[in-house]
């Protein structure tokens, strides 16, 4: 059992001021005067007066209709009800071994956790949707006018959320043997939580940051976690050349040679069908519009590999509108691309002297340039927007909009921006 340190940023925010107030400005491309930063009386001056407006009014009563006049809005409020809880993970494993021969081994491995008292928002605490008077555009669980309209999202963080993960991992190992080292790995995995990082960091393009229901945690948020990787494969190698040559010329040029290959494969991961049809007003949780489920009618998931695929069936949905109860379905039921990659290098060492030593080798990542993908466009708008149309190959919803950023690459590991495609490295040292 491990206890996590309670995320610092969200504590920091509860020692500053409990509030934030967005200050939003229009240039020409919107309607609007033109702003220039550089102008005394642009932008800038604009910013500095909201600033004092709000710095000056805060002791003396401010009022909502002083701060718009100023160029400011309703502020977003951050708070907590209760305690907070250091989250807690238990953890419990089981490994077994076996020796193939005296180079290689065999390992298959179980580990469990289930987490408890993980931070996780709400923003719908001062929420609306609808139109009062139209049945349809009602929204269960939400009023059709803002609460308290002097502000903005109030944002709520609990620490009551809960995960579980199990995964099941064989294993193969084998040591130096002809100048070869070979490890390869398979994973079974499920993860499944009401919330991942605690709704601050989003893992992939369609992680759902906050509470879905305004009404349960539980209800909707509960399902696949935003990394659930149901199957992976891992495997590598280095082959260090031998040496067979008599000439020493020959040995120093040819032999010593070091090659060494990766490999990653990967199942899905997972998403929610969200309904654009649905408006939320003052909901936004670190960042993110709010996102609610559509309603699911039957099995959705269709083939999902390549940009041309549609991943889901838009008629197997309806809209949230006029539909008398919040949405059953769960968060992340349905599944994206998988992804495989390969990076390949190879390289030597040349001594110029006892003291110096020259390294040349390459990298190639992504070796086979095969294309990998992101979640599909998951934002659900009819029941045909999923169909694709005359003269288009694909339609609305459902379908891959990105390539997704290998691991690694030339910039280093998980940079934001790396090349999809093969890229090659060419490198050269000295040493001394």
């Amino acid at each position: 059992m491990l206890y996590d340190a309670f995320p610092a940023f969200i504590t920091d925010s509860f020692v500053q001021l409990p509030y934030s107030i967005s200050v939003t400005q229009f240039g020409p491309d919107f309607g609007a005067p033109p702003l220039a930063w550089g102008d005394p009386a642009g932008a800038a001056a604009v910013t500095a007066i909201t600033a004092s407006t709000i710095r000056s009014g805060l002791p003396n009563g401010l009022t909502l209709a002083s701060l718009l006049a100023a160029g400011g809005a309703p502020p977003n409020v951050t708070g907590f009800p209760t305690k907070l809880i250091t989250p807690q993970v238990q953890e419990w494993n089981l490994s077994i071994q076996e020796a193939l021969d005296s180079k290689s081994k065999l390992t298959v491995s179980y580990t469990g956790n289930h987490g408890v008292h993980e931070v996780y928002p709400d923003s719908l605490l001062n929420a609306s949707a609808g139109t009062a008077g139209v049945p349809s555009t009602y929204v269960a669980g939400l009023p059709t006018s803002t609460p308290d309209s002097r502000f903005g999202t109030y944002t709520e963080f609990y620490s009551g959320a809960v995960s579980n993960h199990n995964d099941l991992t064989a294993s193969y190992s084998r040591r130096m043997s002809a100048g070869l080292v070979l490890n390869a790995a398979y994973t079974w995995a499920h993860s499944l939580d009401e919330i991942s990082n605690g709704g601050l960091l989003s893992y992939g393009v369609t992680a759902i940051l906050g509470q879905i229901n305004p009404l349960s945690l539980k209800a909707n948020n509960y399902g696949n976690a935003d990394y659930d990787i149901r199957n992976a494969f891992n495997a590598n190698y280095v082959w260090t050349v031998p040496s067979h040559f008599d000439s020493r010329p020959m040995r120093a040029v040819f032999g010593g040679w070091i090659f060494s290959e990766n490999f990653v494969a990967r199942s899905g991961l997972p998403y929610t069908v969200t309904d654009g049809t649905t408006s939320i007003s003052n909901a936004t949780t670190n960042g993110q519009q709010p996102l609610v489920p559509a309603e699911a009618l039957g099995p959705a998931q269709q083939g999902c590999k390549t940009g041309y695929s549609q991943c889901f069936n838009s008629a197997e949905f309806t809209g949230l509108t006029g539909l008398g109860f919040f949405p059953s379905q769960m968060r992340n039921q349905y599944r994206g691309p998988g992804f495989f990659n390969s990076d390949f290098s190879f390289g030597k060492n040349f001594n110029l002297t006892e003291r110096f030593k020259l390294n040349i080798g390459a990298n190639l990542y992504n070796i086979f340039n095969h294309p990998n993908f992101q979640n599909p466009d998951r934002t659900w708008t009819s029941s045909t927007c999923s169909t694709p149309g005359t003269g288009n190959l694909q339609g609305t919803c459902g379908q891959i909009t990105g390539q997704a950023a290998p691991p690694t690459g030339p910039y280093g590991s998980f940079f934001n921006g790396l090349p999809a495609g093969r890229v090659g490295q060419l490198q050269g040292k000295i040493t001394f």
